[in-house]
């Protein structure tokens, strides 16, 4: 006959029946003790209730923690119904036996009136006291205080101090907020190294905010070596978490193959999962891919869609493709006139194509009264950002006289700025000026030619019918029917007429005689 096996011995479960003992006996550290297990669900199962009730008892004995702990159940309605104002008195009654995450709590129901009447001034007290008493969230928050002047005179120097304290325990947001302040030069001088070294202490302990900053640090180069391979990871990390600036990143990392081999699916993917949470740029960049059928297939429709989206959060490039569409009549029928509301609402936030899209209604009567002098006024701004078309069309109305008095030496400088940016056009018409002497230039032929080529090169179909002629005549440039056939075969294939002409009457003679080699 075999012998009995025992009981099974627990020592977790025999320790907790001993506390429990305590706890009953009225030992108020063994009740705090014991709602804190009930509390986490250590032993026994969680309990919330229970876990007030011995909160409750211990904080009868006025034991701060478990007086905090009471407040944090009332606050929250944890085993017992929330009641803010019961808690608030909690938090002061701990508060003022010196615990600093009740002195803590106790401020922020003055910060956000909670459970105490809103007083800024009793806020401020209060995370002073924490955070003198080493509690790290309240330096945190008072140093936000301290950077806005909340509730107490702004001084961004003590907010540092704060700040630093609580970055150097390890609290995530200080970390984020000190590299910040380093990245900003906010109380302090810029120091880019600084701002990176928290920073990255914020990304590795899992803020997504801080991982995107890790990554523009790497891609720019900004206190760290640049490094687009190693922002690549942090992008990701950020991206999965759900941060949209991080997916649009992403996107553009995949569609560009920065620090990652291009992948147009994959950047889609990206750019709809941060477009799809209002992301304006992703928005775009959505639309981009959709129009042109890259890493998905083609929809012109689901991409004005996008489009749209983005132009109505404000994105200046999307309101321009959204103006160009309604001008051109493309997916949307032709409409000049809202047109013109999408072009001066990215105008207004200084993207050039649009500043000089504006100008050019205005100049033609486009959806509106034409005004020359407000067509100048938005090719000046365009011209000055640097935008060859605007350039242009700014030289042309100083040479004619449109909406501002002629001026030969204006019209030159913003011709000759265009012509040295490579817009064809303009090239062409510095081509014109040297062989006719226009804009107050010397009449010179081989200068007019020089430009004329440039043009052609740009695939200008004129230029290109102008250095044919210049090349069959052997006028300033080397006689060469070759060259000839060549330049108007590309004008001709561009759709001039005057070059298709030109090149059916010049076959017989262009054409090899009968025998001749090849």
């Amino acid at each position: 006959m075999t012998g009995p096996t025992g009981l099974n011995h627990d020592p977790a479960r025999e320790g907790f029946l001993a506390l429990q003992s305590k706890a009953e006996a009225g030992e108020p550290n063994a009740q705090l003790e014991l709602g804190l297990a009930y509390a986490a669900g250590l032993v026994v199962p969680l309990n919330h209730a229970l876990a007030a009730y011995w909160f409750g008892l211990a904080a009868n004995q006025d034991l701060a923690e478990a007086q905090h702990n009471l407040g944090v159940c009332y606050a929250q309605g944890l085993g017992v119904t929330a009641d803010p104002s019961r808690a608030a008195n909690l938090f002061e009654a701990a508060a003022k036996l010196e615990h600093p995450p009740a002195q803590h709590n106790l401020a922020l129901c003055y910060l956000d009136g909670l459970g105490r009447p809103l007083d800024l001034p009793q806020a401020v007290y209060w995370l002073k006291k924490a955070a003198k008493n080493n509690d790290p969230e309240a330096q945190w928050r008072l140093a936000e205080l301290l950077i806005l002047g909340r509730g107490v005179a702004e001084d961004p120097l003590q907010a540092v101090h704060w700040l630093t304290l609580a970055a150097e325990s390890d609290l995530r947001p200080a970390q984020l907020a000190l590299g910040s302040v380093y990245d900003l030069g906010r109380g302090v001088a810029a120091d880019p190294q600084k701002a990176f070294h928290w920073f990255l202490k914020a990304a590795q302990s899992g803020s997504p905010e801080a991982q995107v900053n890790v990554a523009f640090a790497y891609h720019w180069g900004r206190g760290t070596p640049k490094d687009r391979a190693k922002a690549f990871p942090w992008w990701k990390k950020a991206a999965e978490a759900g941060l949209s600036s991080a997916q649009n990143a992403l996107g553009s990392c995949y569609s560009l193959g920065l620090g990652i081999e291009p992948n147009p699916v994959l950047a889609f993917h990206w750019f709809q999962q941060a477009a799809q949470r209002g992301h304006p740029g992703a928005q775009l960049n959505l639309a981009i891919l959709l129009e042109k059928g890259l890493g998905v297939a083609q929809n012109l429709t689901e991409a004005l869609i996008w489009y749209h989206r983005a132009a109505h959060q404000g994105q200046a490039q999307a309101q321009a493709i959204v103006g160009h569409c309604l001008t051109q009549g493309q997916g949307w029928p032709k409409d000049p006139a809202k047109a013109v509301f999408w072009y001066e609402k990215a105008a207004q936030q200084g993207f050039a194509p649009a500043q000089f899209s504006l100008g050019a209604h205005y100049a033609l009567g486009l959806g509106l009264e034409p005004d020359h002098t407000r067509a100048v006024h938005w090719f000046r701004k365009a011209a000055q950002a640097g935008y060859p078309e605007a350039q242009y069309a700014l030289g042309y109305c100083y040479r004619e006289g449109q909406g501002v008095s002629r001026d030969p030496s204006q019209a030159l400088e913003w011709l000759s700025r265009s012509a040295l940016a490579e817009y064809a056009p303009a090239q062409l018409e510095m081509g014109y000026c040297y062989e006719d002497g226009l804009a107050g230039l010397p009449r010179d032929r081989k200068k007019a030619v020089y430009w004329y080529e440039r043009a052609a090169q740009g695939g200008h179909p004129i230029a290109q019918t102008i250095m044919a002629l210049n090349c069959q005549a052997g006028t300033v440039v080397r006689q060469d029917p070759q060259a000839a056939r060549e330049w108007l075969t590309q004008a001709a294939n561009q759709g001039l007429e005057k070059a298709r002409s030109l090149l059916a009457s010049w076959e017989p003679e262009l054409s090899p005689p009968p025998g001749s080699p090849n």
